[in-house]
């Protein structure tokens, strides 16, 4: 029996747990490629990287969660394959961070360009939408910096809709103490219609 939560076949979601996950995250927190679209500046420590996940942890209803793929240097089957013992890296973080209901995601740089980003939306809007606790919800909403492409593209892929611009509305972390202010892209996606 899997350990996932949802599955596909190059990918896996699960709720992030600090003693598996950590050096996973710090792995994605400190890098500062990720951080040139974020508001929060690179985790230089572990202990940095522990406070946030703890701190992300206590302050949303749904959980974070681990976006893991198999270990390139182990010999890997595809997921929808899975043997027991196979080797799995975490990748990324997905989640829901702020009410209303804002899906966030970074994934680590060396898996950049390979569609995974996609791939772990996909699923994790389709778990969203089977949530008992959020079957009120109309749609998910999510937001990017205009001039990050990838993360737009990644959005337009599974369905996301254009929404408002918001000028002038956040700090990203490369800004800081420039007096620039960033505009956000919001973006979102209906819940698909039942049939009933």
């Amino acid at each position: 029996m899997s350990s996932y939560t949802i599955k596909s076949d190059r990918l896996a979601l699960e709720p992030i747990n600090l003693d598996k996950h950590l050096h996973g995250c710090h792995k994605i927190l400190s890098e500062p490629r990720i951080a040139e679209w974020s508001t929060r500046a690179p985790s230089t420590k572990l202990e940095e990287t522990k406070e946030r996940i703890m701190e992300s942890m206590a302050s949303v209803q749904f959980p974070m969660w681990a976006i893991m793929a198999p270990n390139p240097s182990s010999t890997s089957v595809p997921l929808a394959d899975e043997r027991e013992g196979q080797e799995m890296e975490m990748i990324g973080i997905i989640g829901i961070s702020h009410k209303p209901e804002n899906v966030g995601y970074k994934i680590h740089p060396d898996h950049w360009g390979k569609g995974y980003m996609t791939e772990a939306l996909r699923l994790f809007v389709e778990m969203f939408w089977t949530l008992e606790e959020k079957k009120s919800l109309p749609q998910i909403r999510a937001a990017y910096t205009p001039g990050n492409d990838a993360s737009a593209r990644v959005l337009e892929k599974v369905g996301f809709q254009t929404g408002e611009l918001l000028r002038g509305e956040i700090e990203l972390w490369f800004n800081r103490g420039q007096n620039r202010k960033s505009d956000i892209q919001c973006m979102y996606i209906d819940r698909p219609r039942s049939n009933e």
